[in-house]
This record gives C-alpha cells, structure tokens and sequence, in this order.
C-alpha cells in the first residue's frame, strides 16, 4: 500500500536511523534547515529546495510503513492536500527513507506533522490529528 496520493508526493532519500539523538525537542520558530527534496505538490519530478518555501505555507507529514498511526492519518493528509490544492504545499516524508532529514527536525516520534511558514516552523503536532483541528492550523497559517 503505497501513502501517497495523485495530490502528494512521497519523499524518498536515505534510511531512518533509530538511534540518532534528536537535535532539539521542539521545532517551532526555527529556521528551516536547508534541504532539496522532490516536489511536495503535483509530481511534476522538480526539485523543491527550501528556499523555494520562503514566503509560502507547506505541511510536512512525517510518517512510516509500520506506524498504524500513520496509515490512519494518510487519508487525512490526501483530503488537506486536495483542499488547498494551490494554496499550500502538501508532503509525505517517509522516515525510514529520509533518515537525515526527520533528525534535522528533531522528530523522535510518528506521526509528526510540520507546518512550515516563512522559512520556519509554523507549528507541530507529533500523533493523530482530527481532520477539523488540522485545518483550524492549516487557516491560522494561510492568513
């Protein structure tokens, strides 16, 4: 079962490693670590770096094949993506193959949603997320 949708993309790079320490236990209002990763919208194959997100709205979906969690949030996640389809960028960042990135973040646990803003972390929320309360953050970013 693949957890990505025509309305996202899933990102791929190297193995999560377990046993790295986290960077920090919180994310919020720190700057966007420099990264260049496939397109988080419309898989078109361009590369979206994070320079491209400065000024612009994206939620992260921070997840893993063996996390129940995850799987049940992924439909959550498709419908944000086709609601604000053009108006934020929407991605699913599989951890056990993107193992640099989620330690950059300091994500310890999945699922993990980052809502990134202006070059930082907007917001961040680590486990299920009601559809309602992920479009309540989702508004309080767009405006």
């Amino acid at each position: 079962m693949s957890a990505a949708s025509p309305t996202t993309t899933a990102i791929r790079s190297s193995p999560w490693r377990r046993s790295r320490a986290a960077a920090s236990p919180s994310a919020i209002d720190k700057p966007v670590p420099a990264f260049a990763l496939p397109a988080l919208e419309g898989g078109n194959g361009k590369r979206l770096a994070s320079e491209d997100l400065r000024g612009r709205v994206a939620l992260v979906n921070f997840w893993a094949s063996w996390c129940a969690p995850c799987r049940t949030l992924a439909p959550t996640i498709d419908a944000i993506a086709t609601q604000y389809a053009g108006k934020l960028k929407v991605g699913k960042l599989n951890v056990e193959e993107n193992g640099d990135v989620p330690m950059r973040y300091g994500i310890t646990a999945l699922p993990t949603l980052l809502i990134l803003k202006g070059g930082k972390v907007a917001e961040q929320r680590v486990g299920l997320v009601s559809k309602d309360v992920l479009v309540r953050l989702v508004n309080d970013q767009l405006v």
